[in-house]
């Protein structure tokens, strides 16, 4: 029974090729294009996936690029203080015949409201 299953089969497909060969032909470019089309598709994943993952790294980036800035503003608020405690000692450290205590003391005390 297969023998002749077999032998139909064949018989039908030389029968096909003779009355319509395109059908036969467009066929297996279809398997073709479904084979591309699944490659493609893979190929789509992948690149989806690259795009998360520079996503991910442009959030982390970001991320670190607001800590560096809070971070340069600390340091510039602090050099602020070293600056300002800098002129203090000065006026401090001015000699004795030179200096005006009553200055001294107003500097001392505006430092200690704007850094306290």
């Amino acid at each position: 029974m297969a023998a002749l299953s077999s032998r139909l089969q064949a018989g039908g497909r030389r029968v096909a090729r003779a009355v319509a060969p395109s059908v036969i032909d467009s066929a297996a470019a279809v398997r073709g294009l479904t084979e591309r089309l699944d490659r493609q598709a893979d190929r789509l994943d992948r690149q989806r996936e690259r795009l998360d993952r520079q996503r991910d790294e442009i959030d982390g980036l970001r991320g670190r690029v607001a800590e560096l800035e809070r971070e340069i503003q600390e340091s510039r608020r602090l050099q602020q203080r070293v600056a300002e405690l800098t002129d203090i000692v000065a006026e401090v450290l001015i000699p004795a015949a030179d200096r005006d205590d009553e200055k001294i003391k107003q500097i001392l005390d505006g430092y200690a409201r704007v850094s306290f």
